[in-house]
């Protein structure tokens, strides 16, 4: 990842350093997808020991290349495209981006994400007090 997008991941990390419970990543992917197959080569062999990571693990979920279903596993965010990138928190999709160009541009969108998902996280505080 290159240092400009680093410096701005971090600051988005910094601002989501809140409760991280319940965020989650989820991948859908298939096997024969080439974009996949870059990202899995590029970024997914290191987002485990991301600061990223701590605050939404990734999830893969692997779907069939003609339905888009998952193969394995129930869930109830459909995708049109692989791969896909939905992050959660406690059931609700906060954000979601389809396709893969660059790690570049994986992390100004992962960034994006987790501001969002400060925000709801904001907002769920304070419908709480």
């Amino acid at each position: 990842m290159p240092i400009s997008s680093r410096k701005w991941l971090v600051a988005a990390l910094l601002v989501c350093s809140a409760s991280t419970r319940g965020a989650e990543l989820l991948y859908f992917f298939t096997s024969d997808c080439g974009y996949c197959r870059a990202f899995d080569a590029e970024v997914a062999a290191i987002y485990p020991r991301t600061d990223a990571a701590a605050l939404a693990p990734m999830k893969r979920i692997e779907v069939d290349p003609d339905t888009l279903q998952p193969l394995r596993e129930q869930v109830v965010f459909e995708v049109t495209s692989v791969p896909t990138f939905v992050l959660v928190e406690d059931d609700s999709e906060i954000a979601r981006f389809a396709g893969y160009a660059s790690d570049e541009l994986f992390w100004m969108s992962m960034g994006r994400m987790l501001n969002l998902l400060d925000s709801y996280r904001q907002a769920s505080r304070g419908l709480a007090e």
